[in-house]
Order: structure tokens, then C-alpha cells, then sequence
């Protein structure tokens, strides 16, 4: 399997941590779930489209993405 390094802040990699430890998996579980996550997300989501969350309460919560900053 190839290898491919990243540098994290302290933050985001407390965050992949915290993930792991709240999911029960390693950190590189967290990382493929969220590439996966994604790619999904890219792969069906046009520039004008909308996530929406439903609650079990059946409230709706929007997901707004913010646009990368160079």
C-alpha cells in the first residue's frame, strides 16, 4: 500500500485522535472515512446544491461548506 505524508496542525491531529478514540478505530481509519466521505460528497454534489441533515426529531440542519481560501 503506498505511502503518502501530511503535516497537521496540533489541532486537527488531537481531532483525528479524538475521532478514533470516540469510533472505537485508529487514526488512519478516521482519515480513510473522511477521504471516503469526500468523494461521495464530490461526487454527487453540484456547485448550487445543498446538504441537509435530518434529525430523528426531524428538525433539518443545512451544511454550508466555505470556500478554500488560497
Amino acid at each position: 500500500m503506498p505511502e503518502f505524508k501530511i503535516q497537521l496542525t496540533d489541532d486537527e491531529f488531537r481531532t483525528i485522535h479524538h475521532l478514533a478514540s470516540k469510533r472505537r478505530t485508529k487514526p488512519n481509519a478516521v482519515i480513510q472515512q473522511a477521504l471516503a466521505t469526500e468523494k461521495l460528497l464530490a461526487d454527487n454534489m453540484g456547485p448550487d446544491d445543498e446538504l441537509l441533515i435530518k434529525k430523528p426529531s426531524g428538525q433539518m440542519q443545512k451544511v454550508i461548506f466555505a470556500t478554500p481560501t488560497s
